[in-house]
């Protein structure tokens, strides 16, 4: 799995995280990011749900900085975080792992 930045203005193309975890159970989404000092650039969580609805997102013990994507069907809806802000962008999720998301 991998997660990729491509510009709209000059077609460059920034892989952001080829360390995919997936949190797919009620325990791995409780836990998060919270008390993880060794979270490295390159990495993702990515929080598996069964439905579309709201979630919250919190930052208690959570030792970096974080940017949060929404995905449905493999695609952004929703952007939270500074690398995130650029107007010329699009971000492409590839799930290889034949693990719906």
């Amino acid at each position: 799995m991998y997660l990729k930045h491509i510009s709209h203005t000059d077609s460059s193309v920034d892989t952001l995280a080829t360390d995919i975890e997936i949190a797919a159970t009620w325990c791995t989404h409780i836990r998060g990011l919270m008390f993880r000092r060794d979270f490295s650039v390159g990495s993702a969580l990515v929080f598996q749900f069964d439905r579309v609805t709201q979630r919250t997102i919190h930052m208690l013990f959570v030792y970096s900085d974080i940017d949060v994507l929404w995905l449905k069907d493999d695609i952004v809806i929703g952007l939270l975080g500074e690398y995130y802000r650029k107007t010329d962008s699009l971000y492409t999720f590839k799930n290889t792992s034949h693990m719906s998301i």
